[in-house]
């Protein structure tokens, strides 16, 4: 199992792969330093994630409140289908902002 997070541009990062326990842990950093680097504005593009378990919601929640302590607004795009179903049921849809 092999997830990525790569940084695009300075607001823009994209996460790919099987987003699992295992693959998380180092991706949370990863993320993190991307939030606290970019400006005021960044998104996370999450087209390229082939799998997510629920620990991949779990890593947008962590995201979003790193960057609501560095006073940024982060955005999700292209998130999958499997993942929505994931917020939706879990009443998050409202709380994790996505495009």
């Amino acid at each position: 199992m092999v997830a990525k997070f790569t940084q695009l541009q300075s607001d823009v990062g994209q996460l790919s792969g099987e987003l699992t326990f295992e693959t998380v842990i180092d991706l949370e950093g990863e993320g993190q330093q991307f939030i606290n680097q970019a400006p005021a504005n960044c998104r996370i593009d999450l087209s390229q994630v082939t799998y997510s378990s629920s620990v991949g919601v779990a890593l947008l929640l962590s995201w979003l409140r790193t960057s609501r302590a560095a006073e940024k607004d982060l955005f999700f795009e292209g998130i999958p289908e499997k993942m929505l179903a994931v917020l939706k049921i879990s009443n998050l849809q409202d709380i994790i902002p996505f495009k």
